[in-house]
């Protein structure tokens, strides 16, 4: 949190994640956990696509299958129309998904 003066409910909001984060600390040591962050590979889960077409009906894509039948650069192509499509349908979500998707191709 950001801001120049501390008002009393950032001030609850602290103390209730301080009083959180020890209860958590506790539950921990009694039961022998070591948190440690989550280790993945980029593109590990490739997820299938769900994209509307211009038609309204939903296509999904298994980008593990397409993947190893296209190059990268037909499938980037392939993903940028798609997600083209997806904004122009106004599903902003699905757009931003493949966007990231491509990003991980890349």
């Amino acid at each position: 949190m950001y801001a120049d003066t501390t008002t009393d409910s950032m001030k609850k909001a602290a103390e209730e994640t301080d009083r959180r984060r020890q209860i958590q600390k506790e539950y921990n040591t009694k039961y022998g956990i070591v948190p440690k962050s989550i280790q993945r590979q980029i593109g590990e889960n490739i997820f299938d696509l769900d994209v509307r077409r211009p038609s309204g009906r939903r296509t999904s894509f298994d980008l593990t299958k397409m993947s190893k039948q296209m190059s990268k650069e037909k499938l980037k192509q392939e993903l940028e129309e798609e997600m083209l499509e997806a904004a122009k349908t106004l599903d902003f979500e699905k757009a931003a998904e493949i966007r990231d998707l491509i990003k991980n191709i890349q």
